[in-house]
């Protein structure tokens, strides 16, 4: 039986512009190019879920001004219903400025409408999270907000999976709601209180199952490692290493938000969590060879021989 997926997450409007230098104070220059794209962990999660064939459900917050209505429009482009994807009187939509210049790149982040959830919203979205059999969630909204929602899913034995990014946006009330955790290197090895540790793999192996006695309703952690693939972890200290294919490296914006909402899907489909990880890097690692966020991720054509291969495990 297939779960009822909930995605709650952030939703961004993606403004690059590249330029060839970085500016002097007081200077003007002309950017090289610029983008114009909808973003946010959480759109790209549910959108992935949606390109694979998946029916999620995205809660989100955007503010009554045009990028706002951008955002709602190119939801509905990808098939997505935006009935749960609530509007701000006061704040603004969330937008994101990637700066990128010759050997720097920054982004300027105004958090905007997904920082402005009232009780009247956690109210109005009750109904949907008490259908929930999964819920995704990230660092990128009101903490309080996403506590509310892993509680009532956990009350009716839902399946929480937290990706903990950015770990500042985390607070120990949504680890202790987690079954699942998604962190990529640098994010473990901050949840481990070794931000050192985030390059050195071995100890981030050796040390992997450490959070399993901090946080006891953890069932899996699955730390993303880029071009190394996955480490998939079950209590009490099971490691596995998924390794990932190789490719050219384009832009891994969203490889972390494509794994999520690939993992999501396969466990929706029936399939145990291992081979679900084992689809997430695949797609991942396919959404890190194209430019940009959303329109990096993956459809159900682009993996299908993949997807075949691992049902006839």
């Amino acid at each position: 039986m297939a779960l009822r997926i909930v995605v709650l997450g952030s939703l961004v409007v993606d403004l690059p512009i590249w330029l060839s230098h970085i500016p002097a104070n007081g200077e003007t220059i002309l950017a090289e190019r610029s983008g114009f794209y909808v973003g946010g962990k959480g759109a790209n999660q549910a959108v992935q879920i949606r390109r694979l064939g998946g029916h999620p459900v995205l809660i989100g917050k955007v503010g009554t001004d045009p990028l706002g209505q951008f955002l709602r429009d190119g939801l509905r482009q990808e098939g997505m219903d935006v009935t749960t994807v609530l509007q701000s009187p006061s704040a603004p939509t969330s937008y994101a400025v990637p700066v990128v210049a010759p050997g720097v790149q920054y982004i300027l982040h105004v958090p905007g409408a997904n920082r402005d959830w009232t009780t009247d919203d956690r109210e109005g979205v009750a109904e949907v999270l008490g259908t929930a059999s999964m819920l995704l969630v990230q660092g990128e909204i009101s903490p309080e907000m996403s506590v509310a929602a892993m509680e009532r899913v956990r009350a009716r034995g839902g399946l929480i999976l937290l990706d903990p990014a950015p770990v500042t946006g985390v607070t120990p009330a949504m680890l202790s709601q987690a079954d699942v955790l998604t962190p990529n290197q640098v994010e473990m090895a901050q949840l481990l209180g070794h931000p050192e540790w985030a390059y050195d793999v071995d100890r981030l192996t050796r040390h992997a199952s450490d959070l399993f006695s901090v946080w006891p309703n953890l069932r899996l952690v699955m730390v993303t490692l880029g071009a190394d693939g996955v480490l998939f972890v079950e209590p009490p200290a099971e490691v596995r290493h998924i390794p990932a294919p190789t490719i050219e490296a384009v832009d891994p914006t969203a490889a972390g938000d494509a794994f999520n909402g690939a993992w999501a899907w396969a466990v929706d489909q029936g399939w145990d969590g291992f081979r679900a990880a084992q689809l997430g890097v695949q797609v991942g690692s396919l959404a890190a060879s194209r430019p940009g966020a959303l329109q990096s991720l993956p459809y159900r054509q682009d993996v299908e021989g993949v997807i075949r291969s691992l049902m006839g495990q």
